[in-house]
């Protein structure tokens, strides 16, 4: 079974288990906004990070006080866009080296929440990250991605706003830990790279019940 399914699994058993149990919990969906960026060492100069979405649910559970374990289960479309150096020339950019990078993944947040006031809360904890689909796009020619890092796992750090009992506003930013391409060949040279994902995050939460 894989890592994903596992969690999934893990997830449902933990929410029903607490509804068995008579546990105050809470559910919703929740939809963003993310920029994301590459950062690290790499051959190419000009990376632009470009808005995409993200989509899904999310639980909370009192554990203590003022803290609340909030997971969540998204949708997660990222987009950032490459313009390549020449490997042969790394003083100029190539223009027939611009890529369009799309990257589909299932993410899981398990996010511990310190609630300040009635409005203010702060969030942090990791990150699971599964790729489900990448491909990008060069000069109209579309392609799969297949060297993309299958799975990634990080920080997330933010802050919550309650509008009201219902709405909840999040800024998040997100670091992956793992090196997202680790090697490649491109015409005929074999670049050793260390990089990792960045994005932020403005997401709207409503509370169904």
């Amino acid at each position: 079974m894989h890592l994903k399914s596992v969690i999934l699994l893990f997830f449902g058993s933990f929410i029903c288990n607490s509804i068995l149990h008579g546990q105050e919990i809470h559910l919703g969906v929740k939809a963003a906004i993310n920029y994301t960026d590459v950062l690290g060492n790499y051959f190419y100069e000009n990376v632009k990070a470009k808005p995409s979405y993200e989509a899904g649910i999310f639980a909370e559970f009192p554990v203590r006080g003022k803290w609340t374990f909030h997971p969540e289960v998204l949708y997660v479309s990222r987009r950032t866009s490459v313009d390549f150096l020449d490997p042969r020339n790394f003083q100029e950019f190539s223009v027939d080296r611009k890529v369009d990078f799309h990257s589909q993944l299932l993410a899981v947040p398990l996010i511990t929440k310190y609630t300040i006031n009635d409005s203010f809360s702060i969030e942090l904890g990791p990150q699971l990250n599964f790729l489900l689909r990448a491909e990008g796009k060069s000069s109209g020619i579309e392609f799969e991605d297949d060297d993309e890092l299958s799975f990634d796992i990080g920080p997330t750090l933010g802050v919550g706003y309650g509008l009201n009992d219902r709405f909840k506003l999040q800024l998040r930013y997100f670091i992956g830990l793992s090196d997202v391409f680790r090697k490649e060949n491109i015409v005929g040279y074999e670049i050793n790279r260390d990089r990792y994902t960045s994005v932020f995050q403005l997401g709207l939460g409503y509370v169904i019940f």
